[in-house]
């Protein structure tokens, strides 16, 4: 009766594990960060995103991926039995240069005194509501500082909803990524890296098609920076 009794607990246990991982899986979009008690807001017109998942090529290890405002990022973590999250990896990725000391000041703040400090975080997460409505709550249980996000892409700022989204026509791709949206494209910056967070090429958009077949086999991200300087972030896979 005690065996079954355990067993039931662990299983009880792992359900509501995989069930938070769920919640925290997908892209969130940065809104603010609070930094020793002071909120600190974005001061670009760029929404910074990061996406969580569970990596299928590489024996489902949990990975991260994101854009900050001048810089990508990426790393690794694990769930540990206090239901938070170890940092065991962050690596920074130079993309284009700042604009402004804030945009500086406001990356270097995000990067490692919220996601990553020395030694490697233990954040706390806290994720409330559904859907779209979600929020989620990061929290560096080292220093207290913390980030917020959404599910919902806004306009920094005239705070609106932005409703467009990129997908792609085809996933996994050969040669080309053909990307579905409803807004016009055309002019728009983008940027392809690596899993890794190595910054592969870039250029500006004369269609709503990307040649890809240079690209080695692999998983990719590619950013779209829009006319109103929001970007979208789509991970495709490389035949």
């Amino acid at each position: 009766m005690k065996q079954i009794y355990l067993l039931f607990i662990l299983l009880f246990s792992f359900n509501l594990s995989s069930a938070q991982d769920d919640d925290l899986f997908g892209e969130w979009f940065l809104y603010h960060l609070v930094i020793d008690s002071n909120q600190v807001n974005n001061p670009s017109s760029i929404l910074p995103a990061i996406e969580f998942w569970s990596d299928p090529i590489n024996n489902n290890e949990f990975e991260f991926f994101g854009f900050a405002i001048c810089s990508g990022y990426g790393g690794t973590y694990h769930f540990n039995a206090q239901q938070t999250l170890d940092i065991d990896s962050f690596t920074e990725t130079q993309g284009n240069p700042c604009n402004t000391n804030e945009e500086n000041l406001f990356e270097t703040q995000y990067f490692y005194m919220v996601l990553s400090s020395n030694p490697l975080s233990e954040l706390n997460y806290d994720i409330t509501g559904t859907g779209e409505d979600a929020t989620l709550v990061i929290t560096n249980l080292l220093n207290g500082n913390q980030a917020f996000y959404g599910r919902q892409t806004l306009s920094i700022h005239e705070n609106e909803l932005i409703t467009s989204e990129i997908s792609l026509s085809r996933n996994p791709v050969a040669n080309s990524l053909n990307l579905s949206t409803a807004q016009n494209l055309v002019g728009s910056n983008y940027d392809i890296f690596s899993i890794s967070g190595q910054h592969v090429t870039n250029g500006v958009l004369d269609s709503n098609s990307i040649n890809v077949n240079q690209l080695q086999s692999g998983l990719y991200f590619l950013k779209v920076s829009t006319d109103d300087a929001i970007f979208e972030t789509v991970k495709f896979i490389k035949e």
